[in-house]
């Protein structure tokens, strides 16, 4: 073996061990919820309703697009914004110098490992929700919400101000957008060397929502959502007329919600384990999640930040507007969220060798 080979494998090596060091306690957070997924699953006799393997064909297929797609959009970018002399010179040099790097790889190896993984779990856990703790929540968050916004119900509210067909189609088109924001973003941060400590505390506040929320929160406060109200309380349902709305504006609009939360009813009536599934309403992630991208986006650049605030607010209206969400569980995401960005900032503020 000569010296360059030798060399080059002892880099390797020692990226490797930096990006272990760096992720330690993202992947025994990851770990240790996984093997309580198990357990729990075993334990309640619900094995056939979980895997964590559920997401890691499908998320890689995700990420072999996302690289697709952020090269192409490299390549125009150098193109027609740089214009350099020798264009594909400089388009190579860049990819070889920035995005090409051992360094860039081992970053990213790990989470891109483990998240679908722990995405698996999160969905097991989620659909088994309603064994662990039967649905009980939705009548009293229901009534929380009349009280909270003066006896009326906060659909009705948003209803005199989006409930006009095109605007609610609007709406459902960007709820529908957020899960490749989400990827994006997550990928991003995946990847980025830019700003270590910011990386770590979005990636420890992303595990820490989904499961402190995702899990935790929504299994005690187990609940179905609006658009479920009637079926599963049995009781006169006041969201009626928000689904009527909503059905009869499919006919020239589509709204893919109501699509989507017939296929998670059917998964959940007949105990079947899919992608994406699972029924529950507090508190909202979508809300949750959005609320973290833009505390990011602030910490990122002044357009990032004022663009996913709009987006955070389509959310929130979405979330109750289209009946998927109570609007007290996106009042809780988004504080709660905020309670987490603080905590892991403080954190890792006080302890900035965890990263190194």
């Amino acid at each position: 073996m000569d010296n360059t080979t030798s060399f080059n494998i002892k880099k390797i090596w020692l990226l490797f061990i930096n990006s272990v060091r760096m992720h330690v306690i993202l992947l025994g957070v990851i770990t240790v919820y996984i093997l309580i997924s198990v357990f729990v699953a075993d334990l309640f006799d619900v094995g056939s309703q979980t895997s964590i393997t559920l997401y890691t064909q499908e998320l890689g297929i995700l990420s072999s697009c996302f690289i697709i797609c952020f090269f192409c959009g490299h390549a125009l970018y150098v193109t027609f914004r740089i214009r350099p002399k020798r264009l594909f010179e400089h388009y190579f040099n860049d990819l070889r110098d920035n995005y090409f790097s051992g360094q860039r790889f081992f970053t990213a190896a790990p989470v891109l490992l483990f998240f679908p993984l722990f995405f698996s779990a999160f969905t097991s856990f989620k659909n088994i929700l309603p064994v662990i703790n039967p649905y009980s929540w939705d009548q009293p968050l229901a009534q929380m919400d009349a009280i909270m916004h003066g006896g009326i119900m906060p659909w009705q509210w948003l209803h005199t101000i989006v409930g006009s067909p095109i605007i609610t189609s609007g709406i459902n088109f960007f709820y529908q957008l957020w899960f490749f924001v989400m990827y994006a973003i997550f990928f991003w941060q995946a990847f980025s060397l830019r700003t270590p400590l910011l990386r770590m505390r979005f990636l420890l506040s992303f595990i820490g929502i989904w499961i402190l929320f995702g899990t935790v929160c929504a299994i005690g406060l187990s609940s179905a959502g609006p658009c479920y109200y009637g079926r599963i309380t049995g009781l006169n349902d006041p969201f009626q007329p928000l689904l009527q709305y909503l059905n009869t504006t499919n006919n020239t609009f589509p709204i893919l919600a109501l699509d989507v939360q017939e296929h998670l009813w059917k998964t959940y009536t007949t105990k079947a384990i899919g992608l994406g599934g699972g029924i529950s309403a507090m508190p909202s992630m979508h809300v949750a999640t959005s609320t973290l991208f833009t505390l990011l986006g602030w910490r990122s650049s002044r357009a990032l930040g004022i663009i996913l605030t709009l987006f955070l607010v389509i959310i929130m209206i979405g979330s109750v507007h289209l009946g998927w969400h109570y609007a007290i569980d996106g009042y809780v995401a988004i504080i709660g969220t905020w309670l987490v960005w603080l905590g892991t900032g403080w954190v890792l503020n006080r302890h900035p060798k965890l990263i190194e």
